[in-house]
């Protein structure tokens, strides 16, 4: 009979054919922390004897802890079947592999063979999770350590799944490694870092907050401690980023005090619904460009697209890819834009960029914006891209700009592709 011990997450053993759970050995909490001891650590090995009494029985003499551990191993031989239990002379005592299926060496195996998703369907939660054994401190001591252990080899098969699918640019499925990964280790902020900033590149940025006062709120409560200053600041460059595109009145999508980096903030028309939100991202050679549909009043997004051109080239057929799927979710009130005069008021501090001559085009795109020039407005935007790459605001009148000229001015729309 193969026997499966499982450890992650759970405490059970039972038969590989039938399932039946092996009930004698369950209900004996401290035998059945033998059997897992001699199966996590020495899958392919002999443990000695005084090894297992020191850990079990600290506390008894030499002649109690060995009648002890006779007993045990009485009880487990009767329980398990004669050949589970294997001996080499009266002092080294092992598991056979080949009849007792441990999760945790199999995990251990898929992990080093680099079977990373397979390694992560077997850790279902920590190693003997909420499990204690009275009066046998080396014992839980060794199970602390275990445990540490499986949870890094765990983690580090997230984060190689979750790099994996960042280079394959699927941002949503790096998003779920990284989830995953803090569910592994959920006090980890490099971890949760990731976490918001593939978030925030996929769209959803009122998930990334979500997920950051999530994690904040478990460390006040569990540990008594604050994020890292690191942290909040790269939640505070998320929120900044977000680039709401609207009207002229003031009335402010959400006050989030003052923005840094390569952002554009404005304020909406009151009564307002929907708004229009957009940033760039260089990676490596390419660009991740976003679009998002935002709740005016809470500033909650409800749709959002992200295309991620390889080279600066892409940049035009990606914004108009972009525009046509903001149009088709917005309906033609929201993606008419009309906004001419309120993009004209656009206050410099909020165009930032290093290079003038870029703020100049975005500047004469603006009037040509405002006249309804639509197709020489995306040629000043897309001048300024190419002055600087970072420039927010000449991404987000390159997408106006194209967003009506797909439908107003088809041809000259093709002529700048």
């Amino acid at each position: 009979m193969t026997l499966e011990l499982l450890t992650l997450g759970e405490c059970d053993l039972r038969s590989a054919g039938d399932g039946r759970r092996i009930e004698s050995v369950l209900a004996q909490k401290k035998r059945f922390a033998i059997l897992t001891y001699l199966a996590v650590e020495n899958p392919n090995s002999f443990a000695r004897r005084d090894l297992l009494l020191a850990l079990f029985w600290p506390d008894f003499d030499q002649a109690r802890a060995r009648a002890a551990l006779r007993k045990s191993l009485y009880f487990l031989r009767r329980s398990l079947g004669e050949k589970v239990l294997i001996r080499r002379g009266d002092e080294e005592i092992a598991v056979d592999p080949q009849r007792l299926r441990c999760d945790v060496t199999v995990f251990e195996k898929e992990v080093q063979a680099g079977s990373f998703e397979e390694a992560l369907a077997l850790y279902r939660g920590d190693f003997l999770h909420g499990f204690h054994l009275d009066r046998a401190g080396p014992f839980d001591k060794w199970v602390d350590e275990v445990r540490v252990r499986l949870q890094g080899k765990a983690a580090l098969a997230a984060r190689h799944l979750e790099a994996e699918a960042e280079n394959g640019r699927d941002v949503a499925a790096a998003a779920r490694w990284a989830r995953r990964g803090l569910g592994v280790q959920p006090y980890d902020e490099s971890a949760l870092r990731r976490l918001v900033v593939l978030l925030d590149r996929s769209g959803n940025r009122a998930e990334a907050a979500t997920a950051y006062e999530r994690f904040a709120r478990r460390l006040k409560a569990e540990l008594g401690v604050e994020p890292s200053p690191e942290t909040r600041q790269v939640v505070e460059q998320i929120r900044a980023r977000e680039l709401p595109v609207g009207g002229t009145e003031q009335a402010a999508v959400r006050d989030r005090g003052p923005r840094d980096g390569k952002t554009v903030g404005r304020v909406v028309p009151k009564g307002t619904e929907t708004v229009i939100g957009g940033r760039v991202q260089r990676t490596g050679s390419g660009y991740m460009v976003g679009v998002s549909l935002v709740q005016a009043e809470t500033g909650d997004v409800l749709h959002g697209w992200v295309e991620t051109p390889r080279d600066s080239a892409g940049l035009a057929a990606a914004i108009g890819r972009l525009a046509a799927m903001m149009r088709e979710a917005a309906g033609e009130s929201v993606a008419s834009w009309e906004a001419a005069e309120s993009m004209q008021e656009l206050p410099p501090e909020m165009m930032t960029t290093s290079s003038l001559p870029a703020l100049r085009m975005v500047r004469r795109g603006l009037h040509a914006y405002s006249v309804g020039d639509y197709v020489r407005a995306a040629e000043c935007s897309e001048e300024a891209v190419a002055l600087d790459s970072t420039f927010a605001a000449a991404y987000v009148l390159l997408a106006g700009s194209l967003s009506i000229a797909y439908t107003s001015r088809g041809r000259e729309l093709e002529a700048l592709s």
